[in-house]
């Protein structure tokens, strides 16, 4: 996998579990409805504390992916993501990484663009996922206007918006110190419950940062775009987007993105020629493509569309899981031979060291 997927910082026990539960719902093929079980159950087969379960469920809400039943019967079910997270996630980072507005317009373009070619159709959900979360517009403009999958809007997600924007009017950068949990309930106020519920996810988000101790309390944290790529790559998995659909999207976002690489030929060949060793099965001309797109990516300047490819390279290897028979297209078996040809492009190595 690229670099940029692995980009994720160290995860605290809630988030372990969090990732463990999605990771067996996953394998498992367990479809929306099914019962995860109650909360003894969950706690004697996850063997956690009770507050790191809870704070798991917390955040598997967050995602979209489970709902609490309650009453006699009831317990953790398997729930059908909507695309409300992801796109907010992407949003969030594009906002405050800083991301080049130009390279995100480029980017949005090149979206359109993939959704018009013939194999694509007007309706392909990764691109239509991704278009709307390059938009532009601010994450406050997705709320009643995406498919949250009849989950309403709690009050930790509203105070978390709060806490975005306190961080873009004030314009404070990562290691600025937005105040004290006091300093906070003040300014928003709101419960302690809620606020503390609403810090957390900004933090599992990275967002911000919270530091204990004399010198502790609220900073801004160094948000990359590890957690986005992984929530996006979740929602494409659980949400039973078909895989014909995705393969589609990355071919035709590959197959202009690679247009858009221009580099010298070598007719002395100077650059070694790139012979792929593993491109030998569907399955590994897709993980290998969506790398070299993202390197393409990154050697383009384009961060959102490095993103976007390293989603596609997330999904085929921890989420891809194999139920049908992969077909690839024609145009991205064109661009991957067009990428592995003897026409003196470098290899992705060489790329990364452009």
């Amino acid at each position: 996998m690229s670099g940029m997927a692995h980009q994720i910082p160290p995860l605290k026990r809630s988030e372990t579990l969090t990732r463990q539960i999605i990771r067996d719902i996953v394998e498992h093929g367990w479809i929306e409805g099914h019962d995860l079980g109650n909360e003894q159950e969950l706690l004697k087969r996850y063997r956690v504390a009770r507050g790191t379960l809870l704070e798991a469920i917390h955040l598997l809400e967050w995602h979209g992916v489970v709902r609490v039943q309650l009453g006699t019967g009831g317990g953790l079910r398997v729930q059908k993501p909507g695309s409300y997270f992801p796109i907010y996630m992407l949003k969030t980072y594009f906002e405050l990484a800083a991301v080049d507005p130009a390279a995100l317009r480029h980017a949005h373009r090149l979206l359109q663009r993939a959704l018009a070619l013939p194999h694509t159709g007007a309706k392909n959900a990764p691109l239509g996922i991704f278009l709307r979360a390059t938009d532009g517009l601010f994450v406050e403009a997705l709320e009643g206007s995406i498919d949250r999958s009849g989950f309403p809007v709690k009050r930790s997600e509203t105070i978390g918006y709060d806490l975005r924007l306190l961080i873009e009017d004030s314009r404070s950068g990562p290691g600025d110190r937005l105040g004290s949990e006091s300093d906070l309930l003040k300014r928003f106020s709101v419960s302690r419950g809620a606020l503390r519920s609403a810090l957390r996810l900004m933090e599992v988000a990275g967002v911000l940062e919270l530091r204990r101790g004399p010198a502790g309390g609220i900073f801004v944290g160094n948000m990359n775009p590890g957690f986005p790529i992984y929530v996006a790559a979740v929602f494409l998995s659980l949400a039973n987007v078909p895989s014909s659909e995705i393969v589609s999207a990355q071919s035709g976002l590959l197959l202009l993105i690679s247009n858009e690489l221009q580099l010298p030929r070598d007719p002395q060949g100077a650059l070694p020629r790139f012979e792929s060793s593993i491109a030998d099965t569907p399955l590994s001309r897709l993980r290998e493509s969506a790398g070299i797109g993202c390197i393409i990516a990154e050697h383009l300047g384009n961060a959102p569309l490095a993103i976007l490819m390293s989603i596609f390279e997330r999904y085929w290897w921890d989420f891809y899981q194999p139920s049908s028979q992969l077909t690839l297209s024609a145009d991205l078996i064109a661009a991957f031979d067009e990428l592995h040809g003897s026409d003196g492009r470098p290899s992705p190595a060489q790329l990364a060291q452009v």
